[in-house]
This record gives C-alpha cells, structure tokens and sequence, in this order.
C-alpha cells in the first residue's frame, strides 16, 4: 500500500477522465489529432501509436513498489530554514504536503473549469523534426485525454502559457510555494534565461524518461490532479546503467517512452546494479496536493498513473549555485555574463564566488576561437541530424502512407512562432513556434563541474515532457 499522502484533497482526486468528455470522438477531433501526432513523432505510423498495447496492460499504470525513502512533511511545518538545512544543503527530496489545497487552482484546475476557460486556447504538446512546437487546443486535448489508446500519449507542456492573456491568468491560481523563495536566474532578464516555469496537462501512461534538469537547477513539481510515480538516482549515479544504455537493458521491439522504461527496462537496471538499495534508487507515488522538491543533479524519470495536471518550475539558489554557476557560464555564456553582473550589484558573496571557480579553473568568460569552432560544430551536426529525419518523412510521404498530407503540413516563418492551417475557417487549430534548446556546456564547464563532484551534462536525451516522443523535445528542461 502506498504512504499516505500529506495534504492530499478529495477534490484532487478526481478522475478527469470521467468528467471532461464523453462519447466518440469527432471526426474533425480525429484529424487535428492525426496531425498532432504525425509532426510531434515523425518516426512513427499513426497505427504504431498503439502497437505494444500498454492501455489494455495493467502493469502500465501500477504503482510499483517502493524503494528508499522520501519524507512527507506540511508546510505549516517547514520553514525555509528548515527546509535549506534539512533538504536543500543535503541534497535530498522531500514531498510537501498542504501547498496545493491552499491554490485557487485546486478548484480552478477541475477539468470542467479549465475547458470553459481555456478551451480555444493552445497549448504544446510536441516538437516538430524543425524544432517548432505542436500546439492544439485543450477542447482537443481534452477529448483525446479521455479517449486515448496509446502507449505513449501526448503530453501538454508548455512554457508559453505566460504569453497569451487568457492562458496566464493560470497564474494567479497558484504561487511558488514559500520553501523556494529563491529564483537567481530572473536577474538575467526573461530574453536571456531559458524556459523555466511549466504548465503540465498529460493522459495516464504519458511521462518522461530519464533525465537531470538543465544547468544543474533544482526543481518542485506541484500535483493538482491525479497521481505520478517517479525514480530518483542520486548524481552519482552510474549513468549508462541508469538510462539504460548498456547491453540487456532495452531489447529488440522496445521503445524508450517512460512507460516501457518504468515497466520493463528499470526492473533490467536495478537487477543489473546490485538491486535499488545499492543504487540509491529511491521510487515513491506523487499524490495529488503534494509538491516534490527534486535537487540539483538527481537523475529522475516521472509516469503518469493517472490523467494529471500540474505546475512545475526550474530554480537557482544561494545553496545550488555552485553547480549552476559551472554549467551556466559554458552552457548559457551571454546569460552567465548578464548574471554576473547583476549578482555583483546585489549579491556580491555568490559574485565572489563565480570569480573564485573562474579562477580557480583558469576559466575565461569570453569566447576563444576554438569554443566557438565547437559551437559551430555542434550546429552543423544537429542540422545534419534534423535534414535526415526530414528525409525519410519525406520518404515515407512519397511511399503513399500519407504523412506528408495538408492536415500535417508545417508553415514557417522569420518570427518565433507560426501557424498549421487544417482549413481556411480554422486555421490555428494546430500552430508552430520556434524553441531555443539550452546549448550544451563547454569542455572546461564540464570539467569543473566534475570537480565539483556534480554532471558534467545538463540533460539527458529522454528529458522532459512525454507522450509518443515528447520526451525528445523536451529534453532536459523541467522536473515533470
């Protein structure tokens, strides 16, 4: 059985499922769907979505058992002192209970609710092979929640609900909870930081594989609705092992979606590394109302037990700066500068401290020929990468599969974001905007932050967001 959750409410708990929508779906519903998922996994046939049969499986959404140990604590009982003494310098995660139930979202965040308000609204839910966005909007999103079969579902999470009016009046449903006061990055400038604040919608069995959040940043992850199971790997973590890159792990006709990790390939990890106690592993079920606190460079993979809504956000502290401070002057170089200078105004002692890995690495902020080279190099590669997998669409689509159709086809333009259009009277049914993928951290970043005993990698390939290879393109961004 599992531990009771602290700060858990009846209303949370509601199935959304069985109040958002009922009935067949249209067929208009099923075509911006079609579409949806033909652009956010290229790499698959619509009738592939289905092809393992988790939905009808029941160890697809079974708890697990549970492994190591987390504490469950009240808010009313953790100040923030408490909680940088006892957690935050450990680096260990806690669940905290009594946060949610005290959010307007709590009732605001009922399926019912958020269709009436937000249903024209668009939200993302993938990536296109170009790097833009899928979006759809929750009236879709909703139907296809309550309805879907497939393995791997697709999975809201967006960071751009800020920017449109309606959509970020979401933000005065909840507020950071008072444990992480703390947001050093928001003395860079919103233009200079990069995403870090996301609103996340997703079917059971949506979810994301193994990853550490990007530039060495903590996290909490706020449960509204539904359940999550997670595991967590501590940075010391054997990381091949962990992700399931070594030889037995993942076998012949096995995806890398969460829900085959979590039910196939982490079962092979744990026997493979001596069982969870040896590992360090620690797995446990998120209830609704509770917030999780993920520390800085903890390895963690998040499934969807139920249809969920949530709200997480990415931070940077005094007690994690160390760490940030390593991947983000070689990962985000023009961010780390504007940092540096607004910490010398405000908070000279982590200025110093900047200053001091800098020199004690030999570590120079402006860009050498030979980082730049690397740059490029890196460009040209991932360009490479995205020509070929437009190819064989392209391919595919000549084949006759028709996957290359108008409902699929993707317009692009100069500015960060365009639309799809499926027909003339409703032509932003499906959009695109473009995303800026944090650049991955020099050489010298990578070996001062070995130094400091932390990843040299921000991310992991399977990074965050889910849902028929969302995991892909959100890789490395948040805690899910």
């Amino acid at each position: 059985m599992a531990a009771a959750a602290v700060g858990s409410s009846d209303c949370a708990g509601k199935s959304l499922a069985s109040v958002s929508w009922t009935g067949p779906m249209k067929e208009y519903d099923e075509q911006v769907l079609r579409s949806a998922k033909e652009r956010a996994r290229a790499d698959l046939d619509l009738d592939e979505w289905e092809k393992q049969g988790w939905a009808s499986k029941p160890i697809a959404v079974a708890e697990g058992a549970t492994y190591g140990h987390i504490e469950r604590v009240h808010t009313d009982d953790l100040s923030v002192e408490a909680f940088r003494e006892r957690f935050e310098r450990a680096n260990l995660p806690v669940l905290i209970g009594g946060v949610v139930d005290k959010w307007p979202a709590a009732v605001n965040w009922e399926p019912e609710r958020l269709s009436k308000r937000l249903r024209h609204r668009m939200f993302k839910c993938g990536e296109d092979d170009d790097g833009h966005a899928v979006k759809i909007k929750l009236k879709y999103f909703n139907r296809y929640m309550a309805t879907t079969r497939d393995d791997s579902p697709l999975y809201i999470f967006d960071s751009a609900f800020t920017k449109d009016d309606r959509c970020k009046k979401l933000m005065d449903d909840f507020e950071v909870p008072p444990q992480f006061p703390e947001d050093l990055f928001q003395l860079s400038g919103d233009s200079r930081r990069p995403p870090y604040r996301w609103f996340l919608m997703g079917p059971r069995r949506s979810g994301t594989c193994l990853h550490i959040d990007p530039l060495a940043t903590s996290a909490w992850n706020a449960l509204v609705r539904g359940r999550k199971r997670w595991v967590l790997f501590p940075p010391d973590a054997d990381v091949p092992l962990v992700r399931g890159k070594v030889d037995g792990i993942v076998r012949s006709g096995e995806d890398d979606e969460a829900v085959d990790y979590f039910a196939l390939h982490l079962p092979r990890i744990l026997e493979k590394g001596g069982g969870a106690e040896a590992m360090g592993c620690i797995q446990f079920v998120q209830h609704p109302g509770e917030t999780l606190f993920v520390p800085s460079g903890w390895w963690h993979a998040v499934l969807n037990l139920d249809d969920t809504v949530a709200i997480t956000q990415n931070f940077a502290s005094t007690v994690n700066f160390p760490r940030v401070w390593l991947e983000t002057r070689g990962g985000r170089p023009k961010m780390a500068r504007k940092l540096l200078r607004e910490l010398s105004k405000c908070r000279p002692d982590l200025a110093a401290q900047a200053r001091a890995l800098n020199e004690r690495d030999g570590f120079s902020m402006v860009e050498t020929p030979a980082q730049r080279a690397v740059k490029l190099e890196r460009r040209r590669k991932r360009e490479e990468r995205r020509n070929q997998r437009k190819a064989r669409r392209a391919a595919r689509a000549a084949s006759g599969d028709g996957s290359d159709s108008d409902a699929s086809t993707t317009s692009t333009s100069s500015s960060s974001s365009s639309s799809t259009s499926l027909t003339d009277s409703d032509s932003d049914e499906l959009s695109t905007a473009a995303a800026g993928a944090p650049v991955p951290a020099s050489s010298s970043s990578a070996a001062a932050a070995a130094a400091m005993g932390s990843s040299s990698s921000s991310s992991s390939s399977g990074g965050g967001g889910g849902g028929g290879g969302a995991a892909r393109w959100s890789a490395g961004l948040s805690s899910q």
